[in-house]
């Protein structure tokens, strides 16, 4: 493995571990979450997952691995064995059946020839996996929303498909259309892009939970002027 591909694993990883963390949300309530240890417990994940890629890179220790840090940050989050279990096989087939489909449609329509840079080949690989997972997470996350009746609206929706879509194709022309021995930039480009991503979709996030504060604070309001109009009349 070249410097450039370690360089991209490391980066794209660091991404892969925010998705991790937000499929947990999808799974787990974090209101009693104790925020430093999660943050910790996150952080460990990242470099053990990443030691044991670079320093042995065999594909039975990289699943072992992820299982048994998949079910070690479960104990973050108030719940069940049972559902912790669930969660963590859950959470790792799909990720391994993404990068499964990722990379037979790469094959397929011999994405790869549009480089003959193996490098290249191999981080654009890494970069559609990371995106397309995060789609997905994206899509979870908005039916859990719905399901706990979240009014999501139709531009967020849309904003699921069209922002990490969009960032996969101008990582795909980034990486097939600069000069292959300019790989620093390639590398810049897919890191403002996975940061762009995080940023939008965390305001979002801010936004929807100011917004969901200021009903209940508009419903209790209501509620408190209904009692005031009872208490009157039985006055």
């Amino acid at each position: 493995m070249t410097n450039s591909v370690t360089i991209v694993y490391l980066i794209t990883n660091a991404f892969g571990t925010y998705i991790l963390y937000r499929f947990m949300g999808i799974y787990f309530d974090r209101d009693e979450t104790d925020k430093k240890i999660e943050i910790v417990s996150y952080m460990m994940y990242y470099l053990v997952i990443s030691l044991f890629f670079l320093v042995f890179n065999q594909p039975v220790l990289n699943i072992i691995s992820n299982l048994i840090m998949f079910f070690l940050i479960t104990y973050n989050y108030q719940s069940t064995i049972k559902t912790k279990l669930i969660a963590t096989v859950s959470i790792y087939v799909i990720f391994m059946t993404l990068e499964t489909v990722v990379v037979l449609i790469m094959k397929y329509y011999n994405i790869n020839m549009l480089s003959q840079n193996a490098d290249i080949q191999i981080i654009a690989g890494m970069v559609n996996i990371k995106i397309v997972t995060y789609i997905l997470m994206l899509l979870l996350s908005n039916f859990k929303m719905v399901n706990n009746n979240v009014n999501v609206s139709y531009l967020h929706w849309l904003s699921i498909f069209i922002i990490p879509s969009g960032t996969l194709i101008i990582t795909l022309i980034i990486l097939f259309k600069i000069h292959e021995d300019n790989i620093k930039v390639i590398i810049i480009s897919v890191v403002i892009l996975f940061v762009i991503n995080i940023f939008v979709f965390y305001l979002y996030d801010e936004l929807m939970k100011s917004y969901e504060n200021k009903m209940e604070k508009a419903l209790l309001l209501q509620q408190n002027n209904a009692y005031i109009k009872q208490l009157a009349l039985m006055n």
